[in-house]
């Protein structure tokens, strides 16, 4: 298969299939985990052995993941140094947001119109940063909430609406 040729095709896994990938998926879950120093290897069946790239074990093990949750699986490519499309989508983003993000040089980028193109490390860089953000903004409202008394566990809750104390129990 060429490369100017590929063309994805979607992936569901047969029932008879799931058995194995559940294996599958546990014992590459176990090698993620683990502290080896070496990756896995694919034999032909003359006995060729060769490792696995780590970007294909990476890819490997997320495709699994998705079909045990039994999802489908396409394969979507992208261009690198990525476009403003390519960059939103990876991101999630709406293009016109990104585009503000990049004019406000928030995420380094070159080039002008459709000749922009934005470096996957610094798109990842910038995800990090978005997504630490975002956590720390969650746990903050948690805390303000919680302090302001608007916040209870689901037990307080149950409790409140029926005007019972809330017993801590050791179940």
């Amino acid at each position: 298969m060429g490369v100017n040729n590929f063309k994805p095709k979607p992936i569901v896994a047969t029932d008879e299939e799931k058995y194995y990938l559940e294996k599958l998926e546990k014992f590459l879950t176990h090698l993620s985990n683990s502290d080896h120093r070496q990756l896995p290897r694919i034999v032909s069946p003359e006995g060729e052995e060769l490792e696995l790239p780590k970007s294909v074990f990476l890819l490997l093990s997320q495709l699994i993941y998705q079909l045990v949750q039994g999802k489908g699986v396409v394969i979507s490519t992208f261009n690198l140094p990525l476009t403003v499309e390519e960059a939103a989508m990876l991101l999630d983003f709406p293009r016109q947001h990104l585009i503000k993000l990049l004019n406000d040089g928030e995420i380094p980028s070159t080039g002008k119109g459709i000749r922009r193109r934005i470096q996957f490390a610094d798109l990842m860089a910038y995800k990090q940063k978005w997504e630490e953000l975002r956590h720390e903004a969650v746990v903050d409202i948690a805390q303000m909430s919680h302090e302001a008394g608007v916040y209870f566990t689901a037990h307080q809750q149950t409790h409140k609406q029926t005007n019972t104390p809330a017993r801590h129990s050791k179940e």
